[in-house]
């Protein structure tokens, strides 16, 4: 990466380090969440996992940094 000059490969190669993996490594605790409420794994599952991942990329929703939630009193 530090030898090549060509910019729309170095912007994607931190795009994949500093965004796409992190937020795909967090998808497991979307797919938990999605267990919790009692869906089945399978196709619609799936289909809705990438989603989630899709959304997170374009910033339309914010991942998730744990599955436990805090409660106000």
């Amino acid at each position: 990466m530090a030898e090549s000059s060509n910019s729309a490969a170095l912007s994607k190669i931190r795009a994949f380090l500093n965004k796409w993996r992190p937020v795909r490594n967090a998808l497991p605790i979307v797919a938990t969440e999605l267990e919790a409420l009692g869906m089945a794994r399978g196709a619609k599952f799936d289909q809705i996992i990438e989603q989630v991942f899709a959304m997170q990329l374009t910033g339309a929703v914010k991942p998730r940094k744990s599955a436990k939630r805090s409660c106000a009193s």
